[in-house]
C-alpha cells in the first residue's frame, strides 16, 4: 500500500495487477491473495489485519468481503482522526499578561472643592 493511498484506490490497482496475471496465465489460489493484501497494509493497520486473519477463514473470504471490512476501519481511523482534529482546534490558549506602569506630570488626582460660604 502506498502511502496516502485509500483502500479503494489500493483495491483498484491490485485488482488491475490480478487481472493482467490472469490473463498472462497465472493464476493464484483465493487464501494467497487474500495474504497478498493483508501483508502489504502498513503498520496502522497491524491490529485489524491481526483480528481478520484470526477470526476468519481466509480460503473462503471473497476479496468483496476483505476490502470492505478495511474500507469500513479506513471510514472509522478517518473519523477518530477528524474528532481528535476538532479536539485539538477546540484547545484553550493562555496569554501571557504584563504590567507596566506609568506617571502622570503635573496632575493631581484630588479634587479641591471650594469653601465659600454664603452667609
Amino acid at each position: 500500500m502506498n502511502q496516502n493511498e485509500s483502500i479503494q484506490d489500493m483495491q483498484k490497482r491490485f485488482t488491475h495487477i490480478i487481472n493482467h496475471l490472469a490473463s498472462l496465465g497465472k493464476m493464484f489460489p483465493k487464501k494467497d491473495l487474500i495474504n497478498k493484501v493483508l501483508r502489504c497494509l502498513s503498520r496502522e493497520w497491524q491490529l485489524k489485519v491481526t483480528i481478520i486473519a484470526e477470526s476468519k477463514d481466509l480460503t473462503i473470504m471473497s476479496h468483496a468481503s476483505l476490502f470492505g471490512k478495511l474500507q469500513e476501519h479506513e471510514m472509522e481511523l478517518m473519523r477518530l482522526s477528524q474528532n481528535e482534529d476538532r479536539n485539538k482546534k477546540k484547545k484553550s490558549i493562555a496569554l501571557k499578561a504584563s504590567s507596566s506602569s506609568y506617571e502622570e506630570n503635573g496632575k493631581d488626582d484630588n479634587i479641591e472643592e471650594d469653601d465659600d460660604d454664603d452667609e
